[in-house]
């Protein structure tokens, strides 16, 4: 009766809350999820949320850590004498992965972070990174699809040339001892960017898994999928955190700690190296951060209660699903959780979930997004210092052996 009086009046915003009844196992008359949307977008002049706020100050540290280790890398190579800083730093062949990084965090801010969107932010039903991109909007998948490729074709070049340093090393420098700790290091790193690549690529995508009674047969699909992808991103970036650690111990422990002058190349690269040790424990403590979020919302959502996705009016109530999957849909806890609201402006999405931040939902999956973003540019910045550390301490011991030869032939002529 009272949705027929809704039809009769012409309107369906005066209705403010929802009429689901857990003791009703299916809604015929999908008019009920019409025109209750909830409304907790704050206002465009309000200062920037707690979340915006950690995105921004995040982003901007990892920008001062990378412009750091540029300038300590450059003038690494520029005491050796082998190189001049800037003009032919290594550090330019990793100017292509910023853009990617700037353009992801855009979205985020924009379309996760932006509290003016209240109950369309994406971050009512994406809990990570890989979800929105594989589920809402797929040009961010293309986007972490070619960001990932880049990187791993970029750290592939750099741990090619610190091979070739260290065969070249063994072969030409009298007495050189050599560590089998970094053939291994270079072969995990390798390891490490190719599985962080592959199973990062892999879509997390939403399914209706298990929404219908165990008796009816299924085989969840995209439930499959989603466990190499979060085990194999884990184990690709601890496998290249250890490879380049290891790679580093060689040139450490052949060279030393002594005769350590604040302006040498040695210096540099050890400041290098710690800057970029710092970077590993900031990805560290922001990758926990994200797993304590992640895990605390419990499971992806349900395709169907991805409600940003639904275009029509028939879509967001169940409508146009068969019957029996309404039904299903009906029953379980919570009942249907989107919600149409015919009186949207273009700015907002007109099919939201009802009571989107209900415990605190929003505004964890907000952070689980923000620390997953601020782990792996942290990775990016301390595997791009750790390369340019260990490529400095790789030149050293070709300058001392340059100069032995230079003395030598000296000696030779008089």
């Amino acid at each position: 009766p009272e949705a027929a009086q809704r039809r009769a009046s012409g309107g369906m915003s005066t209705l403010t809350a929802s009429l689901w009844n857990p003791h009703e196992t299916w809604y015929k008359d999908r008019t009920i999820f019409e025109g209750n949307a909830t409304k907790i977008e704050c206002a465009p002049d309000d200062p920037m949320s707690a979340p915006g706020q950690v995105l921004l100050n995040g982003s901007i540290g990892a920008v001062v850590c990378f412009l750091l280790i540029w300038l300590l890398s450059g003038l690494g190579e520029a005491a050796t004498g082998i190189e001049r800083p800037l003009a032919t730093n290594h550090m330019g062949s990793f100017l292509l992965i910023p853009p990617f990084y700037v353009a992801m965090g855009a979205v985020i801010g924009w379309r996760v972070v932006d509290c003016t969107l209240g109950c369309s932010s994406w971050a009512e039903s994406a809990p990570s990174i890989s979800f929105f991109t594989a589920n809402i909007m797929g040009e961010g998948y293309v986007l972490l699809f070619m960001m990932l490729v880049l990187m791993a074709y970029i750290f592939f070049e750099r741990v090619d040339i610190m091979a070739r340093n260290r065969v070249e090393r063994e072969t030409t420098i009298k007495n050189f001892h050599k560590y089998r700790s970094s053939l291994l290091g270079e072969w995990l790193a390798r390891v490490g960017f190719a599985l962080t690549t592959i199973t990062g690529i892999m879509p997390s995508l939403a399914s209706n898994c298990h929404l219908q009674p165990a008796s009816v047969y299924e085989f969840c699909w995209e439930e499959e999928m989603s466990n190499p992808h979060g085990l194999g991103v884990s184990c690709g970036i601890f496998l290249t955190f250890i490879g380049l650690q290891l790679r580093a111990i060689e040139p450490i422990m052949g060279q030393g700690l002594n005769s350590l002058r604040p302006l040498s190349a040695k210096a540099y690269a050890l400041y290098t190296l710690l800057l970029s040790e710092v970077a590993w424990m900031l990805m560290l403590a922001f990758f926990s951060a994200w797993l304590y979020f992640l895990f605390s919302g419990g499971p992806n959502p349900r395709a169907v209660d991805v409600c940003v996705l639904h275009r029509s009016r028939e879509e967001c109530t169940g409508a146009s699903l068969p019957p029996r999957q309404q039904e299903w849909a009906d029953q379980r806890d919570g009942g249907w959780q989107c919600r149409w609201d015919p009186n949207v402006d273009y700015y907002r999405y007109p099919c939201t979930k009802f009571n989107c931040d209900g415990g605190g939902h929003l505004l964890r999956n907000k952070y689980s997004v923000i620390f997953e973003f601020l782990g792996f540019l942290y990775w990016a910045v301390a595997c791009a210092g750790m390369t340019q550390a260990i490529d400095i301490m790789d030149d050293i011991p070709a300058v001392h052996g340059h100069r032995q030869v230079v003395q030598a032939r000296a000696r030779h002529l008089v």
